[in-house]
């Protein structure tokens, strides 16, 4: 599966290994798993991929910064990217993360979703409209341009392929429905998929999938303790009582059958089954190392010399400006059952690791003893 800024598709069909997990920030960085913190209903499976270590990392040109939709080539050999300023496909080497070819499909406007449906590639831009780009090996082609039933206020954003019912799924990122009120009344706490028929080329008017934030509250307090609860409401900004869900991408597990959908909000990632029934909510989380490293930047007491654009958010090291408390600090850091600190063997200093076990009230927690650390040895 393959997460682009804010797009997410499924490894290409004919190869349904589906171990890789592409991750792509703004910082124009491909991973292929980030940090998450995964909450799954009794009816849901495990999850298929190890979140927490990416296989592959591509730094990409400067140019595919602002990557708003990612899927495979019809051959399978490039990932095909656009970005929501140009009507441009970037087929990307998949080993190097260059861009081996560019497409043009049409003019400058806000794309947002792309995706490949046998040897054809469609692109969603966010009013609506849908692009048909054929014969994609030709130097030049033109697109087939359809505008549906969507609207400017829906912001369609997401789009994948439901091949065993053989259309096309627009997630909705703002208005559910299809009147221009929608959001002023009841559908606020609605979030919406809608369906594209391959067959007869016509939107149903009808949500294929309608998301209710009501049922998402009640999801987490079914399968989270209330200081689990409280912890996922801590690293996620509460809007108006609700999570923040809104929808920016999204993908069908080409075995499974489940749906996966990104929430650019939130940084999260919400599964489905095949009926609709939320089965597992996942959390991309930044904020935990983002909390941790924006204190060790702080100030000379701590120090991490990594780069910002290579730092992990998994494992965090830094140094203690004078070494020898470094010993000290392990130490006292254990006797407040903040343990595993000490760095690589290789490289010394410290390590945080922030794996699933360590929740946003560990990191609380030990920047707390730091800052006491630095209080009473300094």
């Amino acid at each position: 599966m393959i997460v682009a800024g804010g797009s997410l598709s499924p490894r290409n069909s004919k190869n349904e290994s589906m171990k890789l997990f592409f991750y792509i920030p703004i910082l124009a960085f491909l991973f292929i798993n980030c940090k998450s913190q995964l909450i799954h209903g009794q009816s849901s499976k495990v999850l298929p991929y190890s979140i927490n270590k990416p296989h592959i990392m591509l730094e990409l040109p400067e140019a595919l910064k602002e990557i708003s939709g990612l899927t495979f080539s019809p051959n399978g050999e490039h990932l095909c990217a656009i970005n929501d300023e140009q009507g441009i496909i970037f087929f990307i080497n998949k080993n190097t993360g260059l861009v081996d070819r560019e497409l043009k499909f049409n003019g400058p406007g806000d794309y947002e979703g792309i995706e490949t449906v046998r040897k054809k590639i469609f692109v969603i831009k966010s009013t609506g409209t849908v692009f048909e780009i054929s014969d994609i090996e030709k130097k030049k082609v033109e697109s087939k341009k359809s505008k549906y039933i969507l609207k400017k206020s829906n912001d369609s954003e997401g789009l994948a392929f439901d091949q065993k019912n053989n259309r096309l799924l627009v997630a909705c990122k703002s208005a559910p429905c299809l009147h221009e009120s929608c959001l002023i009344h009841t559908c606020k706490t609605k979030r919406a998929i809608y369906a594209l028929n391959l067959e007869t080329n016509k939107f149903d008017p009808t949500p294929a999938f309608e998301i209710d934030l009501t049922e998402l509250q009640s999801f987490l307090k079914k399968n989270k303790s209330e200081d689990e609860l409280n912890v996922f409401k801590k690293i996620i900004k509460i809007e108006n009582d609700f999570i923040p869900f809104h929808p920016s991408a999204l993908a069908i597990h080409p075995r499974s059958g489940d749906i996966y959908i990104l929430s650019s909000k939130g940084k999260t990632i919400m599964i489905l089954n095949s009926t609709g029934e939320i089965i597992g909510l996942e959390k991309l989380n930044k904020k935990k190392s983002k909390y941790l490293y924006d204190y060790i930047d702080e100030d000379d007491f701590y120090t991490n010399d990594i780069e910002i654009k290579n730092r992990s958010r998994m494992n965090i090291p830094f140094k203690l400006s004078n070494d020898d408390l470094t010993k000290i600090f392990v130490e006292k850091a254990e006797q407040e059952g903040l343990y595993a600190l000490k760095g690589h063997r290789l490289v010394g200093g410290l390590r945080a690791s922030l794996y699933n076990a360590m929740p946003f009230d560990g990191v609380e927690c030990l920047v707390k003893f730091m800052k006491d650390f630095k209080k009473y040895n300094t």
